[in-house]
């Protein structure tokens, strides 16, 4: 799928609140229904196959003081496999392209673009239903870990120090993911632990969505649809609140 909203993602307006992460964020966290629960101005800057890389930290590094809610993934840990905001560029210019080709006619090409329900404020909001475009990402899974290595938990925290003395408020949050890339993500599992471990005890604050991840149902084997991702921003809106007001 071409990611539209990374038109939007060259120059993200200001906000006080920004989502980061990889794809399974980007579909999963709606920013409005965070700002109905916050009131504070909300923008997913989720981009797929985002790596915490440093690229990646100099590319946010100019954002505006704010809260960033860091989403972690096991493979967002990992480097060798990613192409996330510092190709955003020449991605869009792609996505452009594939627009063209695609089968979306000239008739409805111009509100594909602007249908504020799925485009606005990065949020690429998914599709309506879900199971209903099923497929198994397991194998795409498992070769992006193979061709990829952890980044060292020394770079990441040193970079996440750096933002934070920057006068930035950081915010962790693990992702939920589906029961069929459990299997895969499992044996890289231990790499997020000891990351959340390592961040815990330097203070850092972490949000959980043991609550509401239960029964949650992926249209594609990794990605929430609309609806499902609705359920979960209005839980973590809330939980957001909750540490704000600390």
């Amino acid at each position: 799928m071409a990611e539209l909203s990374s038109f939007q993602k060259i120059s993200p307006p200001n906000s006080d609140i920004y989502i980061l992460g990889d794809s399974r964020c980007l579909f999963a966290i709606s920013p409005n229904e965070i700002e109905l629960k916050t009131d504070k101005k909300v923008f997913n800057l989720c981009v797929q196959h985002q790596a915490y890389t440093p690229e990646f930290f100099k590319q946010i590094s100019n954002l505006p003081k704010s809260t960033l809610i860091i989403t972690l993934t096991p493979l967002s840990l990992y480097s060798g496999h990613h192409f996330g905001l510092e190709n955003l560029k020449k991605r869009s210019f792609e996505d452009l392209l594939s627009l063209f080709f695609s089968k979306i006619n000239f008739k409805n090409w111009s509100k594909t673009l602007t249908n504020k329900q799925l485009f606005e404020k990065g949020w690429i909001g998914g599709v309506k239903t879900a199971n209903t475009n099923p497929m198994n990402p397991v194998n795409e899974y498992e070769h992006a870990f193979k061709n990829s290595v952890p980044i060292e938990h020394s770079i990441i925290m040193a970079e996440f120090k750096r933002i934070q003395e920057n006068g930035h408020q950081i915010i962790f949050i693990q992702m939920p993911s589906s029961k069929n890339l459990q299997a895969v993500e499992g044996p890289h599992l231990e790499h997020v632990k000891e990351l959340n471990k390592n961040l815990k005890a330097q203070g850092y604050k972490f949000i959980s969505l043991d609550k509401v991840k239960e029964g949650l149902e992926y249209f594609d084997g990794d990605h929430l649809d609309r609806m499902q991702a609705k359920k979960l921003s209005k839980f973590l809106g809330a939980q957001i609140k909750k540490e704000l007001s600390k």
